[in-house]
């Protein structure tokens, strides 16, 4: 799994000029455990049965939170790199 922090600056030199957010992959899907996002909020747990669901949510919850784990170790720990974006987010091409 790869992550990258997008960098945004506006060029109008205010105090909100640069932004910085995580950049989500085009392709984010995760075989075996039908991940399409690392946000959270986008995990949906499926089941024959309320139990079933719930099971699967933890599952996939358990995965996204382990992998932002991960991130913030190397976030806080190495010196990371940033990617250019526009203002909708998207890596602008050099």
């Amino acid at each position: 799994m790869t992550f990258e922090l997008g960098h945004y600056d506006d060029k109008k030199q205010k105090c909100q000029s640069h932004e910085i957010m995580l950049l989500e992959k085009e392709q984010c899907y995760v075989c075996g455990i039908d991940v399409f996002s690392y946000n959270p909020y986008d995990i949906v747990g499926y089941g024959s049965t309320k139990e079933e669901a719930l099971e699967d949510y933890k599952k996939k919850f358990r995965y996204i939170m382990s992998a932002l784990n991960y991130f913030s170790e190397i976030l806080f720990e190495e010196d990371i790199a940033t990617v250019d974006v526009d203002c909708f987010g998207k890596k602008i091409k050099h």
